[in-house]
């Protein structure tokens, strides 16, 4: 595992949650809400590599879902206790997450997977 775990956000943080991690109607969001319209009504979702929680973890808790995030970055996670202090949230790898020991009604992960090594894609398409 590379000695980042956050693949290099932890470093650029703060330009990335005053620019996309601010900004509710950024990529993603509304296709991950026509998406929730399959999911049952307050359904709980997994939302690897989460960031700061907007605008994907935003579109759904919105939406009425209940989120549990897991990001690399301290400042991302931290942004994400701001946004959103009832939800949970775990630091750490997605490759080391325990996924906080429950089971989920459904994943997200918008803009983590590309980073990973195909062999840790793998794992962690497996794992989850």
């Amino acid at each position: 595992m590379d000695s980042d775990p956050s693949n290099g956000y932890e470093a650029i943080a703060p330009i990335y949650i005053s620019g996309r991690g601010s900004n509710p109607s950024g990529v993603g969001a509304s296709v991950v809400a026509e998406w929730s319209r399959r999911l049952p009504p307050g359904a709980t979702i997994l939302d690897l590599g989460c960031g700061p929680g907007v605008p994907i973890s935003q579109a759904l808790i919105e939406r009425g879902f209940t989120v549990y995030g897991v990001d690399a970055s301290p400042a991302m996670v931290a942004a994400f206790r701001s946004h959103f202090p009832t939800m949970q949230v775990q630091c750490a790898a997605v490759e080391t997450s325990d996924f906080f020991g429950r089971m989920f009604d459904a994943v997200v992960s918008w803009g983590l997977f590309f980073l990973l090594t195909p062999e840790v894609q793998r794992t962690l398409i497996a794992k989850v």
